[in-house]
Order: C-alpha cells, then structure tokens, then sequence
C-alpha cells in the first residue's frame, strides 16, 4: 500500500476512534441523576473509615431500620470507596465545591456543605468515552472500515446510553471490553508467539481484577466460555470432518485458570468471598425484580422508549447472519450469547454492545466502503447521535452544571428537603421512597435511615413488598405498619403519570397524607414543603414547635389539584409565593401554568 494510502487510512481510523468516543462523551455528559450513587457515597464512606480505623468491612446492612444487620452482599466496596472520595474530597482538592446551600437560593451560605458531584460525573464521562473509543478500535483491528466502525458505535452508544450513569457496573463493562479486545486479538495474533501468551495472559488478569469491583464479572466470565466454547467446537467439527484445526487447549486451560483465581482471589480477600459470584444468578432469576424493576424485564416490554437498543439488536442480528461466514464460531457463540440475553434483560443491553461490537466489526470487514457509501454512512452515524442526544437531553439535564447546582439534577436528588429534615429536626423514622433513600443516606446517614434502599441484596425481598409497598401504596394494614416501625416524617416522589395509571384510580400513600391532612386521622400529616422532586410531610402531633410549615396549601403539590373550596386568587397567590421562594424549582410555576394558561 502506497505511503498516502497509508496515511489516508490511518486519519480515518484514527477519526472513527475519536468520533465514537466523542459521541460517547457527550451521550453520557449529563447532571448526576442516579439514585445509586448516594447509597454508593454511605457505602464508601463506611469502607474508608474501615480502612482508617483498621476496622473490617461491613457485611450486615447499617442502612435500613426494617431490618437491621441484615446479610449483606458486599461486591461494590472498592468502587463505592472511589466513589466517596470524588463527591467528598475532590472538589475541596481541586477547588471546585460551590458555597453553602440554603434554601433561600443563590447567594445564600447558611447552609450545610454544598455536595458536588461534577468531578464525579466528568469522570464517567470520560471512561465511557474510552470504552468505546476501544471498542470502535477493536472493530477497525477486526478490519471494519472506519466509517462502518464509527456508525456502529454510534448507533451501539445509542443503545447503550440508558445506562451510561455513574455505578460501578461501568468497571464491569470495561472489564468485559478488556477480556473480549484480548481474546479476539489472541485469536489474530500467531500461534505461539510471545504477544498471543500477552493477550491471554490480559485475558486472565482482567477478570481477577474485576471480580473485586462489582459482581458484573460474570460477563468476562461468560465471555470466556463463549470464545472457549467456539473454539472447541470449531476444533471438534474439524476433527470429525478429517481437518487441521487449532487446539482449544490454550483457551481451555485459561478459562480454567481464570475461574480458580476470580474463586480463590475472591474467597481469600473479599469481604463476602465467593458470594459476590452467586448474587447475579440469585437477582437475575428473581420472578419478584423481574415484575417490579424494568432493567429485568425483557427487551419487547419497552420497544418504543428503547428504540436505539432494539435497532442495535437487529442491525446485529441482520449483519451477523449475512455475513455469518466471515465471523468465526466463538465470535457468534460471543455475538449471539450476549444477545439473547440482552433481549431478556434490559439490562443486558450495554454488555451486548460492548461484546457485540468487535465481532461487528469482523463481520463487516469485507463490506466495500466507496466514498458514496461512505459518506451515506457518516451521514447516518451522526444523525443516529444527534437522535440519541435529542432523547438523552429529554431524559436527562445534559451538561456538567455549576458550583451552584454541583453537578446534581434537583428534579431527582431532593438536597433542599433533606436539609429541612436535618435543620428542623424532624422526629422519628422518615419513611422515603426508594427513589431517594440513596440521596437520603448521603445526605443524613448517620444518625438516620431509610427502611430500603438501592442495593437490592441488603435485604429480604419480602421487605420491600412488605411493609414496604404496603406503606406507599397505602394498602390495608399500612397505618399497623407506620405505628409498629415508628415513622413520623415521610419524604415522598411525586407520583408519576405511569404510576397513577397502574393504579387504576386506588389512592397511595401521598393521597391518603392529602386527604386525611387536618381531620384528626391518622395519619394526620402537615405538609412541610416540596420541590421539583417530592415532597416532605410530618405527622401533625409530632411536628416540633415553630417549623414553617405549608399545612393547609391550597393545592396538591403531587397532582397539581386545588382543593375544594380553594379560592383561585389564594390558589395563584400560593404558587406563586412558593415559586419565589424556591428559585430554580419549577414545580409550582408548572401547576402555576396547567391551572391558569397564558390568554391569548
């Protein structure tokens, strides 16, 4: 190949690895949103005082009065640790964190230590702008043609970005990209040679490594059966048809070393041992998570929202199958395995992607690449994430923030109504929603606690439908359950549309608070304040003496309904008194605008 030709090619791969990186990085470049991360923040917390103290990492649940002490599966701690120190001390270190907050809004410091999450949320960002800059280079190694590379990440980035939050199943995925770039490049390396015994050896590492960040090693692991499992058959075809054929032994011999060391590394210094390998079996067979938890539930459940995610799987099973002779039997074993489970967990998606893309790559390796088709291709790469922006800006507040907001989305992180739990002194167990109980442990662990929260495995799931959702759906019984667990404050979301209807006209727990608010009833709530978020409510003879309070607001702040006999100029006078007072929140301006639209 001449030197310009040369050169020429390199630009392009070089430019298909930046752009899907690129892509990456802005699909992922949005205000912290995750519940999961607050809970990661207590978490590691508790791990680096552990580490301080020469104590050992707790393995019984601190965090839920329900069930205290409860076996927990600790498989988050390393990054959970990671995670604390970029919310707590990063930002003092490089001297980002914003002033105090306060409720009376910008320019206010008489409030508790501001949390900032950018340096956090930057760093995501970046290491998904890595993962799948490696991947478009996987693909282009595999022989993909930039422009084809560069449109399947795209579109993979797109399937993918539901999932692009800040948890530690990111480690997970770069591990899976790691063990898979390996294995294919073992594949292409020749036998016997010094770099072929590297690749494996990276293959080995990885996943050793990985199983102490986040039980997610499963997927390496399944990605080494997948390619073992493809070339044992391939080997085995051969030999009953009379062929040479490489041995598998190499690959069967490192999958074996790979399991008795993620096994032995994971009983000899973890802090739950070899359960951290039985939780994803245990959660991802659960019928109860599979009902309650849409990343269980099977990809057709959520076609129209997931549109990227389905056309990614098609797209893969489209190329796979036409150019199925071009892709070798571990690669479909990898392809395939990876699909099948991503259309049976949403969840899978992001796995699928990052597994799927080499082998893609491979796929489309012969596929003619001319400038009309190139430029056709290019052209749907960048339409596929300009769409995926649209719908990401939609879902998400799209950006890094400021020192005033920290990075964090107030629409999912209720901080302003948290610091009146803790200013106001607000008594007993809060009832939270599961949605904030990771904000909530941030924010006020210790002394208090929520009755569940985001870690699944630190309870029994009878908890969280018993009194957990007996209590937010106001089911028989619930008042029993308030009394007997002690619960004086409730910190609720705002009922979603999708909720209201799945409930068919039956009152939850924020309607029952409404209704029964000053007639003597239990439970005979005041309303403290809301937000963007939820709102925040104590039962009347438990309120303590001089808190303000909006007891007797003339609107419900969840479903923006007046009540009976409300006045509408003390309906309009309300909200808009409420929406000076809380700049930035656009709740009451939004009931403010649905009760009383602009005249033409």
């Amino acid at each position: 190949m001449p030197a310009r030709m040369r050169m020429t090619a390199a630009v392009a791969a070089s430019a298909a690895v930046a752009a899907s990186a690129a892509v990456a990085l802005a699909l992922s470049l949005f205000r912290l949103h995750d519940d999961d991360v607050g809970f990661h923040v207590a978490n590691g917390r508790l791990v680096r005082e552990a580490w301080r103290t020469g104590g050992e990492i707790p393995t019984a649940n601190p965090f839920s009065y329900a069930v205290p002490g409860h076996p927990w599966t600790q498989h988050q701690w390393l990054p959970a640790a990671a995670t604390a120190w970029l919310v707590d001390d990063a930002p003092d270190l490089l001297g980002i964190r914003g002033a105090p907050a306060a409720p009376g809004g910008p320019g206010r410091t008489d409030g508790p230590e501001r949390p900032d999450a950018r340096v956090l949320v930057a760093l995501k960002a970046a290491l998904f702008a890595l993962l799948f800059g490696l991947l478009a280079a996987g693909a282009l190694a595999e022989g993909c043609p930039p422009v084809l590379a560069f449109v399947m990440c795209s579109l993979g980035a797109a399937a993918a970005s539901p999932r692009f939050y800040e948890r530690p199943y990111l480690l997970s995925s770069l591990g899976l990209a790691a063990t898979v770039l390996a294995l294919r490049a073992w594949g292409r390396a020749a036998p016997g040679s010094r770099r072929r015994s590297a690749w494996l050896a990276v293959a080995i590492a990885v996943p050793v490594a990985n199983a102490h960040l986040h039980a997610g090693v499963w997927d390496s692991l399944l990605a080494w059966v997948a390619v073992a499992g493809g070339a044992s058959a391939t080997w085995a075809v051969a030999r009953v048809r009379g062929k040479d054929e490489a041995s598998p032994a190499p690959l069967l011999a490192g999958l074996g070393a790979t399991i008795v060391l993620v096994v032995g590394s994971l009983a000899a210094f973890a802090p739950s041992g070899v359960e951290v390998l039985l939780l994803p079996l245990r959660m991802t067979d659960s019928a109860y998570w599979a009902k309650h938890l849409k990343e269980f539930r099977p990809l057709w459940d959520a076609i129209v929202p997931l549109w990227p995610a389905v056309a990614f799987v098609v797209v893969t099973a489209a190329l796979l199958a036409w150019r199925r002779r071009d892709v070798d039997l571990g690669g479909h074993f990898l392809a395939w395995g990876f699909l099948a489970l991503a259309v049976r967990h949403q969840r899978m998606i992001l796995p699928l992607v990052v597994a799927g893309l080499p082998v893609i790559g491979r796929a489309a390796a012969r596929i003619p690449a001319r400038r009309t088709v190139a430029a056709g291709a290019v052209a749907i790469g960048v339409a596929v994430a300009g769409a995926a922006w649209v719908v990401q800006a939609e879902r998400f507040r799209m950006g890094l923030g400021d020192a005033w907001d920290g990075g964090i989305d107030a629409s999912a992180h209720p901080f302003a109504l948290l610091d009146r739990v803790d200013r106001d002194g607000l008594p007993g167990e809060v009832f939270a929603s599961d949605g904030f109980a990771g904000t909530f442990l941030w924010r006020l662990y210790p002394p208090r606690r929520v009755l569940v929260h985001t870690d699944l495995e630190a309870y029994p799931v009878e908890v969280f439908e018993d009194p957990y959702r007996v209590i937010r759906y106001a089911r028989e019984g619930f008042e029993d359950r308030l009394r007997s667990l002690g619960v004086r404050t409730f910190l609720l979301k705002h009922t979603t549309p999708g909720e209201r209807a799945a409930a068919a006209g039956r009152p939850n727990l924020r309607d029952v608070l409404w209704e029964r608010s000053g007639t003597g009833q239990f439970p005979d709530a005041v309303l403290v304040d809301f937000d963007d978020a939820g709102a925040l409510w104590v039962l009347r003879d438990a309120l303590p003496a001089g808190v303000a309070t909006l007891d007797r607001f003339p609107v419900n702040p969840d479903t923006g309904r007046p009540r009976a006999n409300a006045l509408p100029d003390a309906v309009r006078d309300a909200l808009v008194a409420h929406a000076k007072a809380h700049p930035g929140s656009e709740r009451s301006l939004r009931i403010l605008r649905a009760l009383f639209p602009a005249r033409e």
